[in-house]
């Protein structure tokens, strides 16, 4: 009896129908696209672009607290969130009152409430230090640590040493392998730790 052979590239792949145009079948059948992180994208959304599931998946890659993320997505967003919060910085501070002897922290602080502009830059700062804070947790996740322990950071003195050590520990530290009690249908594949 032959053993059957393996189609390297072709994992999670059905075999292609041989009916031809016909078919009403997807050219897939009912299996995921291969290499496809859990949870996120489908065959339904494969050509379509941009739809609400689409929309709805980057939203729970940016702001959710549920499951676990791997090194590479952690950077890869800490990255670019870092990079829009300094440029949210620049231009908050360059819609500022020029004479800068006026300017002390009640201006500076009241500046966000005071124009329209000012509350664009407060929704801004607020989502980007939400997002911050849900890469955090589900990093703590993939290292089988509670996202609790991110209030730390909120006590005075301890809190800037623990988020410095945190950074270390989330940054350069690899999880848990194999699957631990944060696994959810929306942690990322092993590959990208």
């Amino acid at each position: 009896m032959p053993t059957p052979r393996k189609h390297f590239g072709r994992r999670g792949l059905a075999q292609q129908s041989a009916t031809g145009w016909g078919n009403s079948q997807t050219r897939y059948g009912t299996a995921a696209p291969a290499y496809a992180a859990p949870g996120y994208g489908s065959d339904a959304d494969e050509g379509t672009g941009m739809s609400l599931a689409g929309i709805g998946s980057v939203f729970a890659m940016l702001f959710s607290f549920q499951g676990r993320i791997g090194r590479m997505e952690y950077w890869g967003i800490g990255i670019v969130r870092f990079i829009l919060m300094i440029a949210a910085a620049i231009a908050y501070a360059s819609s500022l009152p020029a004479n800068s002897a006026q300017l002390d922290s009640a201006a500076v602080l009241g500046g966000f409430m005071d124009t329209g502009t000012g509350m664009i830059y407060l929704l801004a700062f607020v989502a980007l230090t939400v997002c911050l804070f849900s890469l955090e947790v589900r990093r703590c996740h993939d290292r089988d640590a509670s996202g609790l322990w991110i209030l730390i950071m909120f006590i005075p003195i301890i809190g800037a040493f623990f988020a410095l050590y945190l950074f270390v520990v989330n940054g350069f530290f690899p999880g848990t392998q194999g699957p631990n009690r944060f696994d959810s249908g929306r942690s990322q594949a092993a590959v990208f730790d």
